[in-house]
This record gives structure tokens, C-alpha cells and sequence, in this order.
């Protein structure tokens, strides 16, 4: 379960920069939707490829640990080094892009919006109308995954700095205490070391670490519910299991 969910945590980062991307060449480059449409082979060989490569890397190294204050399996718990190098750079670098390109695109709409206000002619409100529900939409998603992302890359942050101090005394505690067994320490109590001054971890950054993970898988679920999905996915069963596109007949 953990290389599951470090693989889909790292493609749906490369699915926001490709969302990003695809806004930038719309608002900003002034591209045709077809033109779009045209790359989506690439959008998906990236979307799925480079988690892969990710994972497989993740596997060559055996970076996969157990995390010793919520006991939730996943990648770099025990070492700093790799939750920074495969976890925080990959989400870091992808929101900052995903950030510039989304911020290019949005001022160029409002340009564009500033433009057709300045043209007159009939049925100008509609078409700023439509412009502006555009505009409120995207960034009504953008603002609700960005600030959860963020929040998730401090968290991250936070834990490589912090986490050789933690599980030193993490490790001191348990091993002084009477019931050391059931953790595993079976070396005499005068054997372990004694450092029960070192930082206590945070439970409010973990508490927030895993809220922000969920808060924005919860939130793109909702986003993606229309009917224009479930027609997506109708037509992709009809075609994997009748061989065929469900088609419409009009009934005189």
C-alpha cells in the first residue's frame, strides 16, 4: 500500500502541472482546444510514466519504512534524506510550476477580460459572464489545491529537519521504559542511551501532514463528479466491454 500511495501522490502532482500547463497554452499562448487535445498522449505518458519512475527508484533504494508515531507505512519515515530527495523536491517543484503557469494564465484572462470589455458590440455581457464563471472556477480549484499543498510541503519540510531529533528521543524513551520488550529493545535498561531532552515530535504536523493529503484527494474527487464524467467513463465501459460507444437513439 505504501508504494501505491506514494505512486498515485506523485502522479497527481504531475497531473497539476499538466492541468496548469494546458491552462497556460489556452489563456496565455492562445491555443485551440484541438491543438490541445492533440497532446494528450504526452500528458498521459508524463502523468503515469515519470510516478513510475519515481516508484522504481524508491524500490531500487528501499526507501519504504514504517512511521514509528502513527504507524503508517510510506516513503523516507526513517530517513530525512529520502523523504526530502523523493517526496518534498518532487511536490515542490511541481506546485512552483504549477503555480507560475497558472498565475501567467490567469492574468492573461483578465487582459483578455479587460480587452472585451473595451469592444463593443452585442453580446458583450454574455461573453464576460461566461469569461468570469471561467475564471472563478479555476481559481476556486487552483486556491482550493494550492493551500493544502502548501500546508502538506511545510509539514514535509518540517520532518527533515526534525526527524533525526525525534526519533532519537523516541528511541530513548522506549527504550527506558519497563515494557521495552513489547518494542523490541531487548538489550538491558543500563544499555540504552539516555537523551530525554532531545525535541518531542509535533503531533499537530502530522495531524496536518495526512489531513492535507485527503483534504485534496477529497476536494478533486467532488470537482471531477458532472455528468460530463460519468458520461467519460460510460463511453471507456461500453468500449472495454461491448466494444462499442454507447450512442443515442432518438425514438419518433
Amino acid at each position: 500500500m505504501a508504494i501505491v500511495h506514494y505512486y498515485f501522490s506523485i502522479s497527481s502532482q504531475v497531473w497539476w502541472v499538466v492541468l496548469c500547463f494546458t491552462w497556460f497554452l489556452a489563456a496565455f499562448l492562445k491555443w485551440a482546444p484541438e491543438s490541445i487535445e492533440a497532446l494528450s498522449t504526452y500528458f498521459h505518458v508524463a502523468g503515469w510514466g515519470f510516478p513510475t519512475l519515481f516508484t522504481l527508484g524508491v524500490l531500487v533504494t528501499n526507501q519504504v519504512d514504517g512511521d514509528v508515531f502513527t504507524g503508517i507505512c510510506s516513503v523516507g519515515n526513517l530517513r530525512p534524506d529520502a523523504l526530502f530527495h523523493f517526496v518534498f523536491l518532487p511536490h515542490v517543484i511541481s506546485l512552483g510550476i504549477g503555480i507560475v503557469l497558472f498565475a501567467v494564465g490567469f492574468v492573461s484572462m483578465f487582459r483578455i477580460r479587460k480587452y472585451i470589455y473595451n469592444v463593443k458590440h452585442n453580446g458583450i455581457e454574455q461573453n464576460v459572464r461566461k469569461l468570469e464563471k471561467l475564471m472563478m472556477r479555476l481559481s476556486l480549484f487552483a486556491v482550493c489545491y494550492m493551500i493544502p499543498a502548501i500546508v502538506y510541503a511545510i509539514c514535509l519540510f518540517l520532518q527533515t529537519q526534525y526527524a533525526d531529533a525525534w526519533l532519537t528521543n523516541w528511541y530513548s524513551i522506549r527504550c527506558n521504559r519497563p515494557d521495552r520488550l513489547s518494542f523490541g529493545f531487548t538489550q538491558n535498561r543500563d544499555q540504552c542511551p539516555i537523551d530525554m531532552d532531545s525535541m518531542k515530535p509535533e503531533k499537530a504536523l502530522f495531524f496536518f501532514r495526512y489531513l492535507s493529503q485527503l483534504v485534496i484527494g477529497i476536494m478533486c474527487a467532488f470537482w471531477i463528479c458532472s455528468p460530463k464524467t460519468y458520461g467519460s467513463y460510460a463511453q471507456a465501459y461500453a468500449r472495454i466491454v461491448h466494444g462499442r460507444s454507447p450512442v443515442r437513439t432518438n425514438v419518433h
